[in-house]
């Protein structure tokens, strides 16, 4: 793997595991409108990075298509490093409605 992806994925790893301890967090305070903003905020950049990281995955390949993140996730889920592809987009669209 080469030292950028390592980098990335590496981030993304982290970043997941903030978005999880948000998560945990919020479901001992259902009621703090503040709380779920910042969890909502960290989908919004776990998914990014995510996004991000499969596209450069994709490019360092040789795979172009990646254009957009839905066909990132469409790329991504044909050659089998994702699960799931709908699962990707309904996310995509559900992080498009909290932007």
């Amino acid at each position: 793997m080469d030292k950028r992806l390592s980098e990335k994925l590496n981030d993304f790893g982290k970043a997941l595991l903030r978005l999880s301890e948000a998560i945990d967090e919020s479901k001992d305070n259902s009621k703090s409108s503040t709380l779920k903003d910042g969890v909502i905020q960290r989908f919004e950049f776990c998914y990014e990075m995510c996004s991000k990281l499969i596209k450069y995955y994709l490019e360092n390949e040789g795979i172009q298509e990646a254009k957009s993140p839905k066909s990132t996730f469409r790329e991504g889920f044909k050659i089998g490093i994702i699960e799931d592809g709908e699962a990707w987009i309904d996310m995509l669209n559900d992080r498009n409605l909290t932007s």
